[in-house]
């Protein structure tokens, strides 16, 4: 049985956009927090302390900065410099979402002085 050149066609440009909608899709879902396990993976890969410090000052991170975490950071040979970026990227992150919640969701107010 043979299928004729037009019906072959016609299925691709039903399936073909389809497909590339789905993977683009894929490739542009919004990445994870970065977490403790994450930089202890980056540590013992041999990355260098700045690489791992861009990577946190550069994403979203969900940290577990507890006493205990940190201790633990230490012990898996994370750097002091990395856990410090660490927690600063914490402050950071709570200084943003303390500021925004003064302003109103984060809209600015004008006003004058005199």
């Amino acid at each position: 049985m043979r299928i004729p050149v037009a019906c072959i066609l016609c299925l691709a440009f039903v399936c073909v956009p389809g497909i590339t909608a789905v993977a683009a899709q894929q490739t542009s879902a919004v990445p994870r927090p970065l977490t403790n396990q994450d930089v202890v993976q980056m540590a013992r890969a041999k990355f260098d302390d700045a690489t791992i410090v861009k990577t946190i000052e550069t994403h979203t991170a969900s940290f577990d900065l507890s006493v205990e975490a940190l201790l633990r950071l230490k012990d898996a040979g994370v750097s002091l410099s990395v856990i410090q970026a660490m927690l600063v990227d914490q402050w950071r992150e709570k200084d943003i979402q303390r500021t925004a919640g003064n302003n109103g969701g984060g809209a600015c107010e004008a006003f004058t002085v005199f």
